[in-house]
């Protein structure tokens, strides 16, 4: 008993999951590969003539007769290549480059229409080669394909393929996202090569300076530079790319691209978004997703045959994304805290600063500090927190707070206390990992508040009173540590919520 695979198979094609970009780009590959395969060639060739790499895709012809065709002007195929390019799934012999399988030209061939051909001929072959197929002829039994031969001039060299019988439409909405997709599938070809690329009567164009370097935030301590670029290795296969923060960006536009040989796999507008960075199933519309974006190039990893997904094996793409935490989990925090530049005063600024120092060290010259510094000694702990577990008592006894405010999970609640003493603390703080609340005293009669007689100096009083005890409790709620520096990590970010507020209103 033999397994057999009848022609059958080919009419299947025609269902395949294939977007209409996606087919397309299966032609463009062998058209970039041959000449990857044949640069030194190839480029010699060109520079004869004034001429660079040309790949057009057309359609001519009224509705119900029309014609798919896709042209070049690349190395072409001589007779052991396209007896090769005719064996079904049979790989190319550079099987490590765009074309891996030996699949994609009659998949997608085959996915737009029922008959097609293919004419060619490579650099210094004196033969143009015409192959044509016929689906019908084919599941009928006759597998014998029709050939022709004829000798053109050894320094051609071309190759097109026409398809007919198309069961695909292209109106002029497909048209525009075809191209959109085509551009951003090969940019790296429009950039690093010189290429034309004609989609449809539109030469395609892609600047990587207009459509995302320009858009880049300089990122901290890194002397201007947009771009963190990374390389590391999962399973013993290189990953390496680079990542970036919009400074205002759009959630179509952020995310990664994959790239898997210079050609785009995954990208706009379905980036890449592992959870460890963008949150489960994409994450949500946060900042995040609007501003991080990226490339990785994943040459060493299978693609699958429609070219359109990356074979993770086992638990590569969630040691990827691990990784990518890694490498640039601080570009996530840039693009969560990052708000419009507001521009600062620096003269006037500078002027406030040298105000603020000289009167602070005249204060901290005084004997006042220096009494401090040498002689004052506090009560043992047990009695401190004794004596302010009972002063908060007696104001909650006292008085109803002044502020009670829920955020999220937590219960902030303020009492400004009047009938302390001026000897009693500038302010208790109660933080319950239990209850989830943080209760702030603050004593109206201490003897520092006389300095803030103004609005903005008392906001910011309370204001850090205030985050004082709501970073302790995020400190203690998340990162089971009540150790100062992170304490003051959770109250840096807290600190940063009037400037956000600010720069989004302004």
């Amino acid at each position: 008993m033999n397994i057999e695979i009848g022609p059958e198979v080919l009419d299947s094609y025609k269902r395949l999951s294939y977007k209409t970009w996606y087919a397309l780009a299966e032609f463009v590959d062998n058209s970039t590969q041959a000449y990857f395969d044949h640069k030194e060639e190839l480029d010699r060739a060109y520079q004869k003539h004034g001429d660079t790499l040309r790949v057009g895709i057309s359609l001519d012809g009224k509705p119900g007769e029309q014609v798919l065709t896709i042209e070049d002007n690349s190395y072409g195929m001589d007779r052991e290549v396209l007896d090769r390019a005719m064996h079904l799934g049979k790989a190319p012999e550079n099987s490590s480059g765009r074309s891996r399988y030996g699949l994609g030209m009659k998949t997608a061939a085959f996915w737009f229409g029922d008959d097609w051909e293919i004419v060619t001929s490579a650099l210094g072959d004196a033969s143009e080669y015409t192959i044509k197929l016929s689906l019908s002829r084919l599941l009928s039994g006759n597998n014998k394909l029709e050939k022709s031969q004829k000798l053109v001039d050894k320094n051609t060299h071309y190759t097109i393929i026409r398809i007919r019988g198309l069961h695909r439409s292209f109106k002029a909405r497909t048209i525009g996202k075809i191209r959109t997709y085509l551009t951003n599938l090969f940019r790296r070809d429009l950039t690093k090569i010189p290429m034309t690329l004609v989609c449809f009567g539109s030469s395609l164009t892609w600047d990587y300076e207009s459509r995302i370097y320009s858009r880049l935030l300089e990122l901290p301590r890194s002397n201007s530079a947009k771009r963190k670029e990374f390389e590391f290795y999962i399973e013993g296969k290189k990953v390496k790319g680079w990542a970036g923060v919009f400074r205002e960006g759009k959630r179509k536009d952020a995310g990664f691209s994959i790239l898997s040989n210079d050609r785009e796999i995954v990208g706009w507008p379905d980036a890449y978004r592992p959870e460890t960075l963008f949150g489960e199933e994409g994450g949500t519309n946060d900042l995040a997703n609007q501003r991080l974006v990226g490339e990785l190039h994943l040459d060493e990893f299978d693609v699958s045959h429609t070219k359109d997904r990356i074979l993770f094996v086992d638990d590569e793409e969630e040691r990827l994304g691990e990784r990518l935490v890694q490498e640039i989990g601080d570009l996530k925090e840039l693009a969560n805290d990052y708000r419009k530049a507001t521009v600062f005063d620096d003269a006037a600024m500078d002027k406030v600063v040298t105000a603020a120092l000289d009167r602070f060290k005249s204060e901290v010259s005084s004997k006042y500090t220096k009494e401090f510094v040498e002689y004052y000694e506090a009560d043992d702990d047990e009695l401190i927190e004794r004596s302010n577990r009972n002063l908060l008592k007696e104001t909650k006894a006292r008085m109803a707070p002044v502020l009670n405010i829920r955020i999220g999970a937590l219960s902030v609640r303020l009492y400004m206390d009047k009938d302390l003493s001026a000897n009693d603390p500038y302010i208790i703080e109660a933080v319950s990992i239990e209850d989830d609340t943080v209760t702030i005293v603050v004593n109206r009669k201490h003897p520092y508040l006389i300095a803030l007689q103004k609005t903005d100096a008392f906001l910011d009083f309370i204001r850090q009173c205030a985050y004082d005890g709501v970073a302790q409790w995020r400190a203690s709620k998340t990162a089971r540590s009540l150790k100062s520096d992170t304490v003051m990590k959770y109250k840096d970010q807290l600190l940063r919520v009037p400037y956000s507020i600010y720069a989004d209103e302004n």
